[in-house]
């Protein structure tokens, strides 16, 4: 199972004549590296607006916001990932790209980690957050919005580049499936994924 990666920064608004649509950059500390997060007044939170990079998650994993001597002294597992011996990509590209083949351990400490290096609270939306931001607008031209078996030539899409849906938020439907924590407390894995035909993309 190929899995992506949505995180949700929840934040109490108390500026309700705030614009949905207002968005804002979060700087990844020690790196060049940012990302963007969307207000959703309504929902009282704000969303990443893309599904996780590669280029995000390359931090994480190799330690790329630590000095370059610290990266190569022995890691804590239950902090982060130990460093692979190749990039899991699967072949798909890897700049610009969503991060994929993440289990669901690894989603919740890469959430934890951006949490304390940015200073946000970052975690794994619930699956009632993710099918309220998610299901809201499925459109009749699924092929506008989600990479899946029709249009994806069984690969993964660059990030951000089909249509979003009417929160503003990109790939939420297809390209890679999502975790999110389940109403039974386990975790559930939602959204389809670019090999799923249209009628599972959901």
């Amino acid at each position: 199972m190929v899995n992506k990666l949505l995180f949700m920064l929840i934040f109490i608004n108390f500026q309700a004549q705030l614009a949905i649509a207002e968005t804002q950059q979060i700087e990844v500390k020690n790196t060049l590296q940012s990302f963007e997060i969307i207000n959703l007044p309504d929902l009282n939170i704000w969303a990443m607006k893309t599904e996780v990079t590669w280029d995000l998650y390359d931090i994480f994993l190799l330690r790329l916001d630590l000095p370059e001597a610290e990266r190569e002294k022995e890691v804590d597992l239950n902090v982060r990932p130990s460093k692979p011996y190749y990039l899991p990509n699967e072949g798909f590209g890897h700049s610009g790209q969503p991060a994929l083949a993440i289990n669901y351990n690894g989603a919740v400490k890469f959430a934890t980690w951006l949490s304390e290096n940015t200073g946000k609270a970052f975690r794994l939306p619930t699956e009632d957050e993710w099918e309220g931001l998610c299901y809201a607008d499925i459109p009749e031209k699924l092929d506008e919005h989600a990479w899946f078996d029709e249009n994806s030539d069984l690969m993964t899409g660059a990030v951000g580049t089909l249509k979003p849906n009417e929160f503003g938020l990109y790939d939420t439907l297809g390209n890679v499936a999502e975790w999110a924590s389940g109403r039974d407390g386990k975790k559930v894995i939602k959204g389809g994924a670019f090999w799923d035909v249209k009628e599972d993309i959901h």
